[in-house]
C-alpha cells in the first residue's frame, strides 16, 4: 500500500494515534534487521488531513523503525506472563485443529499418485 493511503488510517482510528513513515519499502523494512542500521524513519509529525503536511512536520531518525516499534510496544503492554503449558482448561476444552480431525469422514486427497494410498484411510 502507498504510504499515503496507510496514512490515511490515522483519520479512522480514536485515542492516542502515531504514524511511523519507513524510508524503505516494505518488503526492506521487514526483511532488514534492526541491527543493520541500513535505512531511516520518520516520526512526530503533526497528525491531520494531509499526509504531505504531516511529513514536512516530521523529523528524520536514524536506523530502524524496529527500535521505535519495540519501544512503542513496551510502554503499550503489560507484563510478560509465560505460555500455559497445557491448552485448554476447565471451561475450555483444547481445540483438535490438526488436519482432518475436525471432519474425520472426509478423505484428504493427494495430488501426488505414490502417496495417495498413504493417505487414504
Amino acid at each position: 500500500m502507498p504510504w499515503k493511503g496507510a496514512y490515511r488510517s490515522t483519520q479512522l482510528v480514536g485515542g492516542d494515534t502515531q504514524f511511523v513513515l519507513g524510508a524503505s519499502r516494505h518488503i526492506a523494512g521487514v526483511i532488514n534487521p534492526a541491527s543493520k542500521n541500513k535505512r531511516s524513519y520518520w516520526t512526530d509529525g503533526t497528525l491531520g488531513d494531509d499526509p504531505d503536511a504531516w511529513l514536512e512536520s516530521a523529523k528524520s531518525q536514524p536506523g530502524s523503525w524496529w527500535t521505535q516499534w519495540s519501544n512503542w510496544l513496551q510502554a503499550h503492554t503489560g507484563k510478560q506472563v509465560a505460555a500455559p503449558k497445557k491448552l485448554g482448561d476447565a471451561k475450555y476444552a483444547q481445540s483438535n485443529r490438526r488436519r482432518g480431525a475436525m471432519w474425520p469422514n472426509i478423505r484428504q486427497k493427494s495430488w501426488a499418485p505414490e502417496r495417495r494410498d498413504a493417505l487414504q484411510t
